[in-house]
């Protein structure tokens, strides 16, 4: 779908040399900026990475997760010189034991951040001159969050409510307020051309440029069409990217969903000729920055490419693949480097991490290859056709059963620390839970959570076993698995006759919870008779020959009460979840919830955003859903979704 539009804009002169940027080993082989090398049981990642135009200074920064403890570093590449921990350009220096976030002007002049041990709501560190310019004190900046700096040292942030962007000037303590004017939006990204006289704007809802000169907001799109077409509100602005000269522009719309959107888009436009162009079917899964010559860094999980905006042609970058830990992939804005992180494994068995600088051609030295997109057409959206529904042929209850009986084959602990208040139990195919909940005199809650798992059909043990523990002891020939976390968090796990066992535990010694892993003993009996009877199923579904997936029942023995759950799956790209308790579900009675009325039911309910059928029928409250892709909702239409989950409600006995 073509859209025109008019925005004043003008494309500015982003030409700059680099004075210290550094050679690789050869020509158009990657440079090494940082690297870190750590073991196997250490979780570490480099991920945030932005740049100057000419990429001569990267920011960057670092999560090592070692026995579930988070430690956040931020660093600053500066030409040839090594990465700087930005704690050391803290006011505290080495003292300082977190900063962050952290953003740096886009001439590179300037870095702000702020740290956890000094009182300052931000610093401003001179990178020119090499010292800190300004400590701004908390005062009543609490509530706001620092979301960039310009290119005249002045901090950007909003407010805790995201409807307010303020440009704060610190040398004569004066703020710039642009409120956005659509009171549904909150700011949730900008992006600075070079010279810092625009600023594109993402408020969820609508995109706006900012003209720094003229004070002026304009928008370039907002999203009530598009509610109003899909009969839906969550849509929302994503990823939003804008070249340095801020000529050219790209953002995605999409529904808030991970999988199946029942509408996603992805705009490429030219700014200054005032034209966006959406695309469907887009088959590329990340898309980077934007360079001053149009072109955007695209992947799709195998290769990397440069698309350029304004004359459609896309590039692949050669002898680039894409595959192991490669990724972080940023293109600087002058479009002569790209920045990623890999890793590797040293020659003593420890893993490195490395971020890296590839120098790249002209993309005109890069062969086209094929746009894997379609642009959207005007009809993209409307819906047509019906969904006839099918007899089911499955005996569901069968499932339920043979998964509750078996539960009288698995272990339990027998050996618990103190008495039990009630236990709640989760039974799933070869899947057993209990949470036990104990007594306590001082009324504080305790809990032992215990997991026996099927292991039968895997090969070895690690399936079972979590990275973080460690060998506590072996007994009888079973290794024991075991690590206090920081805040009293225990974890448990061992093998034992083809079952993996593990307990989970806060405020319980290790002593008390191996006495419970010793004490595993059949049960012998179910924990209570199965009112499988008194449950009623769908007889009528969309498809034929349902794929029955994820039979699981919950049993609260403090109020004897049971849930089941299972997915009726098929050969589309459209699924039933079916789910029916005797308690009242969480989002049984939400505000947008319509009223609808079954013949079967005492009350029920619709709601349009999760495509869930609400029932009540005075002993079980049932939950229908449906699972299906954005090209068969578009096929559809909610009208027709909702209409056929109130018929397989209709039919359920």
């Amino acid at each position: 779908m073509l859209f025109s539009f008019i925005l004043v804009a003008c494309s500015t002169d982003t030409t700059t040399k680099s004075e210290n940027q550094k050679e690789g080993k050869k020509k158009g082989e990657p440079e090494v900026l940082f690297s870190y090398e750590h073991g196997e049981d250490v979780d570490y990642s480099i991920f945030g990475i932005s740049t100057t135009f000419d990429g001569s200074k990267v920011l960057f920064s670092s999560k090592e997760v070692i026995k579930r403890n988070d430690e956040f570093s931020s660093y600053l590449v500066d030409g040839n010189k090594k990465a700087v921990d930005i704690r050391k350009l803290s006011p505290l220096g080495d003292k300082e034991t977190s900063c962050g976030p952290e953003h740096l002007s886009p001439n590179g002049k300037f870095l702000v951040f702020n740290c956890v041990e000094d009182d300052n709501f931000f610093t401003i560190y001179d990178l020119v001159e090499k010292k800190i310019l300004h400590e701004e004190p908390t005062g009543d900046h609490y509530t706001s969050k620092i979301i960039g700096i310009t290119n005249d040292g002045e901090v950007i942030f909003n407010t805790i409510d995201g409807d307010t962007l303020s440009i704060y000037n610190y040398k004569d303590s004066t703020i710039k307020e642009y409120p956005l004017t659509n009171n549904e939006d909150k700011y949730e990204k900008i992006v600075q051309t070079f010279d810092g006289k625009k600023i594109l704007i993402n408020g969820f809802y609508s995109l706006y440029m900012l003209d720094r000169t003229t004070e002026e907001m304009q928008e370039i799109i907002n999203l009530e069409s598009y509610h109003e077409r899909l009969n839906r509100d969550d849509i929302f602005i994503y990823n939003p990217q804008l070249s340095p000269n801020g000529k050219y522009v790209y953002f995605k719309i999409s529904q808030n969903v991970t999988q199946d959107p029942v509408y996603e888009s992805h705009f490429f436009g030219d700014l200054e000729e005032g034209t966006l162009q959406s695309y469907v079917n887009f088959e590329y899964k990340e898309v980077g920055n934007i360079d001053e010559k149009g072109n955007i860094l695209l992947t799709d999980g195998s290769e990397l490419y440069l698309y350029n905006i304004e004359k459609e042609e896309n590039h692949l970058i050669p002898d680039f693949k894409i595959g192991g830990f490669k990724k972080g992939f940023t293109l600087s804005g002058d479009g002569k480097s790209l920045f990623y992180t890999d890793r590797e494994e040293s020659k003593e068995n420890k893993e490195i991490d490395f971020l890296y600088k590839l120098p790249l051609k002209k993309i005109e030295d890069y062969k086209v290859v094929d746009f894997k997109a379609e642009k959207e057409k005007e009809e993209e959206g409307e819906t047509s056709g019906s969904i006839k529904l099918q007899p089911v042929e499955e005996d569901v209850k069968v499932l339920f059963s043979d998964v509750w009986r078996k539960s009288a084959e698995v272990e339990y602990p027998t050996v618990l620390p103190t008495g039990v208040s009630y236990i709640q139990y989760g039974m799933g195919p070869g899947s057993y839970s209990q949470t036990i909940h104990l007594e306590s005199e001082d009324y504080s809650s305790s809990e032992l959570i215990f997991y026996a798992n099927d292991v039968s059909d895997q090969e070895g043990s690690d399936g079972c076993l979590v990275d973080d523990l460690e060998l506590a002891e072996t007994k009888d020939g079973i290794d024991y698995y075991f690590y206090m976390f920081d805040g009293d968090e225990a974890e448990l796990a061992f093998e034992k006759n083809n079952w993996c066992y593990s307990f989970e535990a806060e405020e319980l010694t290790k002593e008390e919870i191996f006495a419970a892993a010793y004490s595993l003993k059949k049960a012998d009996t179910v924990p209570s008779e199965l009112p499988i009877e008194s449950v009623l199923f769908p007889t009528k579904l969309p498809f034929k020959s349902a794929k029955l997936y994820s039979p699981y029942v919950q049993y609260l023995t403090e109020h004897n009460k049971f849930a089941f759950s299972i997915v009726y799956g098929s050969d589309q790209d459209f699924d039933i979840k079916y789910n029916i308790s005797q308690a009242e579900p969480t989002l049984y009675n939400q505000s947008d919830n319509v009223s609808v009325q079954l013949s079967n039911a005492k009350e029920a309910n619709f709601n349009e955003k999760s495509l869930v059928l609400h029932m009540f029928d005075g002993t079980y409250y049932y939950e229908i859903q449906a699972d299906i892709s954005s090209e068969l909702l578009q096929k559809y239409g909610v009208e027709e979704i909702k209409n056929k989950l109130i018929e397989i409600g209709e039919s359920i006995k």
